[in-house]
């Protein structure tokens, strides 16, 4: 685990050293992994999505009158 996850573990209220929040991270993990190929497609992956979320937000901002 990097400072990064530990930090955002301990953020979230957690105990990083926990073996059960281990456990728990180590679910999420085999879960994301064996649906990966789900963002195979550019177009469902995270930085797809989080470009065109920036896209559609700018716009947006340029639309309001003033």
């Amino acid at each position: 685990m990097d400072p990064d996850e530990r930090a955002a573990i301990v953020d979230e209220g957690y105990d990083p050293d926990d073996p059960a929040v281990l456990a728990e991270l180590d679910h999420v993990r085999r879960v994301l992994a064996e649906h990966r190929h789900l963002t195979a497609d550019p177009e469902l992956s995270v930085g797809y999505l989080v470009n065109a979320a920036r896209i559609h937000d700018a716009g947006r901002v340029s639309d309001v009158c003033r």
